[in-house]
């Protein structure tokens, strides 16, 4: 309420004098009662690789303060927390300040479960595979052997009624998380004869089960250094759900190893590239065409780690120094993002050409040269809005540090140039692979 507040003073008016006088003031304080706490509210538990939500009633006109494990804040009445790990889990708080005065704290709990992993080894005796599970965070399994028949035994052992190649997929569940399926390509019995050469190799990937038609749509692939195997990273379209993110092993004859599935969301998930870092790899993605991140797995296909960016990074490639390079397309710029191996940002920069006008600049490839500065290939659009009828081949040239050293153009306007790929010479000479309708003169832009 609102109170009039009245000070009287009485004393002497002077050290000595016996005389006394009698001063008095008003004041007008308004009290304002203190907001009731937020009562708090989430999704709680979630897996591995899923969302938190976190929720409070909304209250009109107060600010919302949000603090948790990891970092976390948000000034939101409602904050959802993207492709989250363990790291997440524990108590969140949220306060609410209402005509200046502050409420209670409340709290929630929430945990974030470790998602199910699938895998096996095997041990084979002729027609005879004893199978040895070790999967992680899983209460039970079903085995799918390849010749129609299955198990849900631990460690079941099978016999083949013949020779051949077959797909056996392990499938691991738990009582919290969405199942996870492994799989690899076994030949039992002697040699088999494959009608394919050892550069063409024709198989099918088990599809985790679901509506309408099924397809996997492969984006990029890159060779292991530790057994001239070949990653291979893509997704499979659903024609009445979300696509998913699957990457699989194939050794350098071709026969398949293993295949996982990127934990799966209610959303479409699309992977980009993968590049070899370190002792595992780096897989750029997209979810729900605004949320980007990476993640990184070893040579089983196990995750390491997954991090979630404020820009997409769909260009990568590994550094001489260690850790990774990122660049990515963009209106009237280019970002360009340097990791450590554990995906953290060492440095961020973004090369502004908004003093050329309004373009949109394309990057396909980046790569390190000899002295640790980087080359960025790809084009810029000449005619804005023309889609590819104008476009010129783009060279961009940085420091280590992202600086820009120099920019330039090949090509004419009203024509298609572009570059797809650079490389640096044995003499440091510098090579690019594009396209060219113009075989135009190459200038400087920056």
């Amino acid at each position: 309420g609102t109170y009039s507040v009245k000070l009287i003073y009485q004393g002497s008016t002077s050290c000595v004098g016996p005389d006394t006088t009698i001063n008095s003031q008003y004041a007008v304080i308004s009290l304002s009662n203190s907001p009731a706490a937020p009562i708090l509210s989430s999704n709680s538990p979630v897996c591995q690789g899923g969302d938190i939500i976190l929720a409070t009633i909304p209250n009109g006109g107060a600010n919302y303060n949000w603090s948790g494990p990891n970092g976390f804040s948000s000034n939101s009445v409602s904050e959802t927390i993207y492709s989250v790990d363990s790291i997440y889990s524990g108590y969140y708080y949220c306060y609410i300040i209402k005509n200046g005065c502050q409420s209670a704290i409340d709290s929630i709990l929430v945990s974030v479960y470790p998602s199910t992993n699938a895998s096996f080894g095997y041990s084979v005796n002729g027609d005879t595979i004893s199978f040895i599970n070790t999967s992680l965070n899983s209460t039970s399994f079903t085995w799918n052997f390849g010749d129609g028949q299955t198990s849900n035994q631990t460690n079941p052992v099978h016999v083949f009624s013949a020779a051949g190649n077959y797909i056996i997929c392990l499938t691991s569940n738990s009582a919290n998380c969405n199942p996870n399926s492994y799989c690899q390509q076994i030949q039992v019995g002697g040699a088999v004869s494959n009608n394919n050469s050892n550069f063409e190799k024709l198989f099918y990937l088990p599809s985790t089960p679901g509506p309408g038609q099924i397809m996997f749509g492969a984006t990029d692939i890159v060779q292991s250094e530790i057994d001239s195997g070949y990653v291979c990273i893509g997704y499979e379209y659903i024609q009445t759900g979300p696509n998913r993110i699957q990457y699989f092993k194939v050794n350098k004859q071709g026969q398949l190893l293993w295949v996982r599935e990127f934990p799966p969301h209610s959303y479409t998930d699309v992977p980009h590239s993968i590049i070899r870092s370190g002792s595992g790899y780096v897989i750029s993605f997209t979810v729900m065409g605004n949320i980007y991140g990476l993640f990184k797995i070893d040579e089983l296909g196990n995750i390491q780690w997954m991090k979630k960016y404020d820009i997409q990074l769909p260009i990568l490639n590994s550094t001489s120094s260690g850790g990774i390079i990122c660049s990515s397309s963009g209106s009237n710029n280019i970002s360009v993002v340097k990791l450590d191996d554990n995906g953290s940002i060492l440095w961020q920069e973004q090369l502004d050409f908004t003093s050329l006008g309004n373009h949109y600049l394309t990057v396909n490839s980046i790569i390190e040269t000899t002295n640790q500065d980087f080359i960025i290939t790809g084009d810029i659009d000449t005619i804005p809005g023309s889609g590819f009828t104008g476009r010129n081949g783009l060279i961009i040239k940085i420091g280590f540090n992202g600086n820009l050293i120099w920019a330039k153009q090949i090509g004419f306007s009203s024509e298609d140039d572009y570059f797809t790929f650079g490389m640096e010479k044995i003499d440091g000479e510098l090579m690019f692979l594009g396209h060219s309708k113009s075989y135009g003169p190459m200038s400087d832009i920056l």
